[in-house]
């Protein structure tokens, strides 16, 4: 089987034993597939690394690092965590099954191995990555256009990211699968992609619109419903995308849509984190809104435009999130060199430098525990001995993951009080202007 650009298929069989090494690479080479040999699970990483395999069959008792630990640093790493994984097993498959499956293993084989079935799991798993290789490159074009609109105005510069992470905050406590959490997460990234079809002149405009300029800007929800349903066939997208500008009472201005419960949940949350994010950021007509008087307003739009299930719920969420308080009572200096050293965390971890990962969290940890930075100090702690009792990667990786997003949104927040402390600050609107939820259509 080849790859889409004609060359060989890349197999990775991680097995300690040599006779299962030497007689599953003839089986596999014989169909024309290229194969990468290692010989414990350790090597196994290294060549996930740098010889870039379509699928892994991995042994499931190796020594280094077996098996299961192999797969979930597979399946946590954002690079690989499509890669299909197919783990061989020579004792007690049922029992071990349900454990090889929560790992995130594609399918599982005991020893010893039919090789029929062994090319025919190989065949299917191979035909689905090859879908989901074309799907994501779909979706990498789609993200990318998202970013130009975004890149168009400074003053809306992260706020897909935003959306998309305070949306599934909220899903995440609601109880959401990672099915529906990445749909939240792709929605929020994507919610605006019809404002591609809407003129510079309005989306940029330094203050309040006219009826016709706010008719134009609430078309670009049909517009991104034709790119996300039509286009690029994501039906579930489309369906949040088509309900951005529903009102849980009814929008007056677009009778048309849903009402209550009848709007589609993940719509119902992204268009509450929409909200809040237009008005706790800064625009060109005016300065942003104190998270309080977001959540305040969150709540006088409450039953009519918002889910009030909903708004209370993300209101709690929102006020419990480290990034919402991570900056307050921490100096510019501060912020600004914590960023730099979660970046630096990050890059030791990609070197699968435990050593120096560890080394430096415990750094952090004195540092911000100076500083009364006690949501750092506990995520750092929690890496610095993940790092040096017996590392695993899932956990490395979520834990680092979660520092640098607060770090970087602490360094954000105060480069952007630098910035208007040195710029003078644009002329505001008059005070009879639309508020951010009437200004910013959802």
């Amino acid at each position: 089987m080849v790859r889409p650009n004609g060359e060989q298929a890349v197999i990775l069989i991680a097995d300690d034993d040599a006779l299962v090494q030497n007689t599953l690479s003839a089986l596999l080479t014989e169909q024309g597939y290229r194969v990468v040999i290692a010989v414990d699970g350790k090597e196994a990483q290294d060549r996930v690394r740098d010889s870039a395999p379509d699928l892994c069959v991995i042994d499931y008792d190796m020594p280094r690092i077996d098996g299961m630990r192999l797969c979930r640093s597979i399946k946590a790493d954002p690079a690989t965590y499509l890669l299909p994984v197919i783990m061989l097993t020579g004792v007690s498959p049922e029992r071990e099954k349900l454990n090889a499956l929560e790992a995130g293993v594609d399918d599982f084989l005991a020893k010893p191995v039919a090789p029929a079935e062994l090319l025919a799991k190989i065949k299917s798993l191979l035909r689905i990555k090859s879908l989901t290789d074309e799907l994501e490159d779909a979706e990498v074009v789609l993200f990318t256009l998202a970013r130009t609109i975004e890149v168009k105005d400074p003053y809306t510069m992260g706020h897909a990211d935003r959306v998309a992470r305070h949306g599934v905050l909220l899903g995440r406590a609601l109880g959401f699968g990672p099915d529906k959490l990445e749909l939240l997460r792709k929605g929020g990234i994507l919610h605006d992609i019809g404002k591609l079809g809407v003129p510079d002149s309005i989306l940029m405009k330094p203050g309040p619109l006219t009826e016709e300029e706010r008719r134009i800007m609430s078309t670009h929800d049909r517009i991104g419903v034709e790119i996300l349903r039509d286009a690029f066939s994501m039906q579930e997208l489309g369906d949040i995308v088509g309900s951005s500008h529903a009102w849980f009472n009814g929008n007056p201005y677009e009778p048309n849509l849903p009402t209550g419960d009848a709007i589609p949940l993940g719509a119902r949350i992204l268009t509450i984190a929409d909200a809040y994010d237009a008005m706790t950021s800064d625009r060109v007509y005016r300065k942003a809104r104190p998270p309080q008087e977001a959540f305040d307003e969150l709540r006088r739009c409450s039953g009519e435009q918002f889910d009030p299930y909903q708004v209370k719920r993300f209101i709690e969420i929102i006020s419990k999130d480290p990034l919402h308080a991570a900056h307050r009572g921490v100096s510019k200096q501060m912020a600004l060199a914590m960023g730099i050293q979660a970046e630096r965390i990050a890059i030791a971890l990609e070197a699968r430098d435990f050593a120096s990962l560890a080394s430096m969290a415990g750094q952090l940890v004195a540092t911000t525990r100076d500083e009364c930075w006690e949501s750092v100090t506990a995520i750092a702690a929690k890496l610095r001995d993940a790092a040096k009792n017996d590392p695993d990667m899932f956990t490395l990786v979520s834990l680092t993951t979660e520092l640098m997003q607060i770090c970087n949104s602490s360094q954000e927040s105060c480069l952007d009080e630098v910035q208007h402390a040195a710029v003078p600050a644009l002329s505001l609107v008059d005070a009879s202007a639309p508020s951010p939820i009437e200004r910013d259509p959802a």
